[in-house]
């Protein structure tokens, strides 16, 4: 299978494991609101919603990067305001780049960062015009870097990132990500 067939296959397998998602989403969040349920019933249902939502995110970036290999990636550059692509940043620089695909890629940094992390809990904030995750530990560090492949989120959001002409290294403690300005 040639990269295009392959893409397209991956392409396909996002669009196709969508509906399935939506109705697990959709009841989770139907039996959120069901009252009689325990602490420890309330706790797995929140569980599945939140699996539900990682699992969304990660068949976005999926999509994106297929469409990247595919050569179909059409990216809609504009100006965006990087607290509006990383959660809890302030900040009122902006950066030329495509909002959805660089926020998918962002979030899906900062899963990796807090699955291989722990104990330390990252975050995104803002250094001159550089987003930086941090604290990372060495295994987070080495996973965000792509030394380590084992984490699919990871591995796709440098991919993307790198299609939407940012560049990623780490900077002691944590990874730093700088959009074209």
């Amino acid at each position: 299978m040639d990269e295009a067939a392959f893409a397209r296959l991956v392409s396909l397998a996002c669009h196709d494991l969508r509906t399935p998602l939506a109705t697990i989403v959709g009841f989770a969040r139907t039996l959120t609101r069901t009252t009689g349920l325990d602490d420890q019933q309330q706790r797995w249902i929140g569980l599945i919603d939140e699996a539900a939502v990682e699992l969304d995110g990660l068949i976005d970036l999926l999509s994106i990067a297929a469409r990247v290999e595919g050569g179909r990636f059409s990216p809609e550059r504009g100006a965006v305001g990087v607290a509006d692509l990383a959660p809890g940043v302030e900040s009122d620089v902006a950066v030329i780049t495509d909002r959805t695909a660089a926020s998918i890629a962002l979030a899906a940094l900062l899963r990796a960062a807090e699955r291989h992390g722990k104990p330390q809990t990252p975050m995104w904030r803002m250094r001159d015009a550089q987003l930086l995750l941090g604290p990372l530990t060495a295994q987070a560090a080495a996973v965000l870097s792509g030394s380590e492949e084992r984490d699919l989120g990871a591995l796709v959001a440098r991919r993307v990132l790198d299609a939407l002409d940012a560049t990623i290294s780490i900077d002691g403690e944590d990874l730093a990500v700088a959009f074209p300005r």
